[in-house]
């Protein structure tokens, strides 16, 4: 059972151990999650694909081109670094007064 925030994925041998997680979060937590079976799921901007055997093939095709298409300005040239120019910059600190009473 693997968790990333409010994500789960729970992978199994046998459907009825799976079945039975599902069943005892949806009681502990009091609500049903969405819920996908089979050898293809979508998750976090992923499409894993569990069709082949032992493998699992990633893909993000409708990540990737929904983002692309969110870009209007020209992005040609080349960058020692994938992060953004601020990232570096530092800021000056800023500093809050609390004021504390001791009894």
């Amino acid at each position: 059972m693997l968790w990333h925030m409010d994500d789960q994925k729970i992978s199994h041998v046998s459907k009825d151990i799976v079945s039975s997680e599902i069943n005892y979060l949806s009681k502990k937590y009091g609500k049903e999650a969405p819920l996908t079976r089979g050898k293809v799921h979508r998750n976090l901007g992923m499409v894993l694909d569990y069709s082949i055997d032992v493998k699992v093939q990633i893909r993000m095709n409708d990540y990737i081109d929904g983002m692309l298409k969110t870009i209007t300005e020209n992005k040609s040239g080349e960058s020692t670094t994938p992060a953004v120019n601020h990232l570096f910059t530092k800021k000056p600190r800023q500093y809050t007064a609390i004021s504390i009473r001791i009894r």
